[in-house]
């Protein structure tokens, strides 16, 4: 994730290891982009590869479209 700045609430740099060892223990984590960015979607699949290395995770995907629910929601049932 070389290029990625960590801020905490106070605005202090953190680096990559802290910022997944805090969010592994976090019950949600939620992982914002601009949908046009590719380089926030490489972002997102190096911090989510990153916490599944540590504990299982459940993802959720917001940019299904609405048609797909049934499809989903039959996956879902049967995992």
């Amino acid at each position: 994730m070389n290029g990625v700045r960590w801020l905490d609430q106070r605005g202090e740099t953190l680096d990559c290891p802290t910022v997944i060892k805090r969010a592994s223990a976090a019950r949600v984590v939620l992982l914002g982009e601009r949908h046009d960015r590719a380089g926030h979607h490489r972002w997102q699949l190096h911090v989510a590869a990153a916490l599944a290395s540590l504990r299982p995770i459940t993802m959720g995907f917001e940019m299904f479209p609405a048609r797909a629910s049934p499809i989903l929601a039959e996956w879902v049932a049967v995992t």
